[in-house]
C-alpha cells in the first residue's frame, strides 16, 4: 500500500494538469463540430498516458530500490 498511495496521487494530479492544459490550448473548437468527440478523446487518451508515463518513471525506480533494501 506504501507504494500504491504515491503512485495514485502523482497519476491522478498530472492527469488534471495536463488535461487542463491540453484543454486551455483547443481554442476555436464548439460543441457542433464533427471532430468533438475524437479530439476528446485524444485530449484524455494523451493525458492519461502522459500522466502514467510520470507516474510510472517517478515511481518505479523507487520501489525497486525499496525491494532490494
Amino acid at each position: 500500500m506504501a507504494a500504491q498511495v504515491p503512485y495514485t496521487v502523482i497519476m491522478m494530479s498530472s492527469f488534471e494538469f495536463f488535461n487542463k492544459v491540453i484543454e486551455n490550448e483547443a481554442v476555436g473548437f464548439s460543441r457542433y463540430d464533427d471532430y468533438t468527440f475524437f479530439y476528446k478523446f485524444l485530449q484524455r487518451f494523451g493525458a492519461s498516458t502522459i500522466s502514467v508515463t510520470l507516474a510510472t518513471a517517478i515511481c518505479y525506480p523507487l520501489d525497486t530500490l525499496k525491494r532490494m533494501y
